[in-house]
């Protein structure tokens, strides 16, 4: 027998995690503005590469969580680090993901939208749609969190330099 305390509870677990996920995703967003926009360009330009990038690091990402939870001390001690490092990777690719949402957003909008606020919108809406029972727990947040390793591997790698007097067109 479920009492309505228990229901409370965990309700209030899916509400707490839904607004720690949506305000680490703007965090990231607003901290990183260029490793964002390296991400969110390589979610436009190349969209699969960067999901195949996605399901090569979710290999990595079930192997340090199979170390973390085995038996193995010498496993745990190698496979926290990564795991966490990993999901901090994802976390530059939700930005993006959060961002080109705001972006079509934007356009969509009539009234004129700031950066800011479409990125709020943009990543409201990808959580929201995370915590949509079945659908979005088992479609929509694995999608998401292939996509936003893909495109988060992408955010790490160091900008392209432009050699010393070569101005890049804006075309």
């Amino acid at each position: 027998m479920v009492a309505i305390g228990d229901v409370f509870s965990i309700v209030s677990i899916f509400l707490g995690l839904a607004l720690s996920a949506w305000s680490l995703i703007i965090a990231m967003a607003l901290l990183f503005p260029g490793r964002v926009k390296r991400a969110t360009d390589s979610l436009m330009e190349t969209p699969k590469k960067t999901f195949f990038r996605g399901v090569l690091m979710l290999v990595l990402l079930v192997v340090s969580f199979f170390m973390v939870a085995g038996p193995n001390a010498l496993g745990k001690l190698v496979g926290l680090p990564l795991l966490l490092f990993l999901l901090a990777v994802a976390t530059f690719g939700a930005g993006a993901i959060s961002r080109t949402i705001g972006t079509r957003i934007q356009e969509m909008s009539s009234k004129p939208l700031s950066d800011y606020e479409a990125i709020l919108r943009g990543a409201g809406f990808m959580v929201v749609a995370g915590i949509l029972p079945v659908l979005g727990w088992l479609a929509f947040a694995p999608l998401v969190l292939i996509t936003a390793l893909g495109a988060g591997t992408v955010a790490l790698k160091s900008p392209r330099s432009v050699p010393a007097g070569i101005v890049e067109s804006s075309l």
